[in-house]
């Protein structure tokens, strides 16, 4: 693929935003080029800007990456507005990273390393607290929008089957090449003996309650919030009532369905299945509610634990990866644009002349090719566009 020499701030259209060095870390990995700093003909970003940038290609596409200061959304609504200040051309923006799963909704199960695609988002802490009771609000105008008609078409197209069959094998060898990159050896799936889902009333405590003076004031049957057993491992506790594990072999898979925003980490298994029975969701994650109302946006996210009391980090790197895998695999799926395709044809010998907004249309105008006569050779394309410069 031939790559344009220098680029302008209103090339990129696309932004990934990440809230953790893992996430970032994995997400460059999948860049297949950076543009270096005197290729870029502009300031990385506007005053008044706080933000810190990566540049590059992925797939077709000029991308670039955010690195958001915290978790949460305050800081995500803050970094994707200074970003649409700085990149006022975005149009599609991928907060992409690590999300506790809800292992079973429905017929969907849910494993470790497995993706979500959202195809809308809960802003479940968003309401009214009372005693032993929260009511989230959930009307229209509290409630955050659907996705636009661009991304709800495509994401409808891209979870059918046929979609699936170029998205599935373009996902796994993703995961293989950030895999097999220099520095990442470590970040292949742990063995799936680690992969273990426990009942959701099943608390991590102390199951000896002689050594423990707060867990054996309420016994074993009752929930029980005990702080010095957060620092404890489910091995050094004794944690072995298993409602799952997984048998055998099997490679990680897309889901899509809608997923929960809040400021809060969930850790409790009963809340998580309260919640994911009311509102509909596979998972939680902390910074998607924040982007939401700036561009339109997909949240991709890489299951690392099950939103339970006993999540832990030991798949936050192998999931980090398949985050960073899918939202590749999902721009390698994403239609260029009109500019961008203007763009990146004109640096492979092309000149393209964009028709009038409402019709859509591109002549072209190939130079380099056969001629007719004194004439270059032109075509009308309309509709959507999907151009595979590799």
């Amino acid at each position: 693929m031939q790559h344009p020499q220098q680029v302008e701030r209103d090339a990129f259209e696309i932004a990934i935003i990440c809230a953790l060095s893992v996430e970032s870390n994995a997400v460059e990995a999948a860049f297949d080029r950076f543009f270096k700093r005197d290729e870029l003909l502009f300031d990385t970003r506007r005053q008044g800007d706080p933000n810190s940038y990566t540049f590059g290609i992925i797939g077709q596409h000029n991308v670039l990456l955010v690195y958001m200061p915290g978790m949460g959304k305050a800081s995500s609504a803050s970094v994707s507005a200074s970003l649409r200040g700085s990149f006022p051309n975005i149009r599609l923006g991928l907060v992409v990273g690590i999300c506790g799963a809800v292992p079973e909704l429905g017929n969907k199960k849910i494993f470790l390393g497995d993706i979500i695609i959202s195809t809308g988002v809960a802003q479940v802490d968003f309401g009214q607290r009372y005693t032993g009771h929260f009511v989230r609000k959930d009307t229209l105008d509290d409630n955050l929008g659907r996705p636009n008609t661009e991304l709800r078409g495509f994401l409808r197209r891209l979870s059918g089957w046929k979609e699936q069959q170029e998205f599935n094998p373009k996902f796994l060898g993703n995961i293989r090449d950030i895999c097999g990159k220099k520095g990442f050896s470590d970040w292949t799936k742990p063995t799936l003996e680690i992969d273990t889902l426990y009942s959701a009333d099943y608390g991590h405590r102390h199951r000896n309650l002689r050594n423990c003076s707060v867990c054996a004031q309420v016994g074993e049957e009752r929930p029980v919030f005990c702080e010095s057993a957060l620092s404890m491992s489910c091995e050094q506790l004794g944690c072995n009532n298993v409602s799952r594990k997984r048998e055998a072999e099997d490679v990680p898979v897309c889901h899509f369905g809608h997923i929960a925003s809040s400021d809060q980490v969930m850790k409790s298994a009963l809340d998580r299945d309260r919640i994911a029975n009311q509102e509909k969701v596979l998972g939680f994650e902390m910074e998607g509610a924040g982007v939401w109302d700036n561009f339109p946006t997909v949240i991709i996210k890489g299951a690392c634990d099950y939103a339970d009391s006993h999540k832990n980090k030991t798949w936050q790197r192998y999931a980090s990866v398949t985050a960073a895998a899918g939202a590749k695999a999902f721009l390698q799926q994403w239609e260029v644009s009109s500019r961008d395709f203007t763009r990146m044809a004109e640096s492979q010998g092309f000149e393209y002349f964009a028709g009038n907004g409402s019709d859509q249309r591109l002549t072209m105008f190939d130079n380099t090719s056969a001629k007719i006569g004194n004439q270059g050779y032109r075509q009308t394309i309309s509709g959507p566009i999907t151009m595979n410069f590799s």
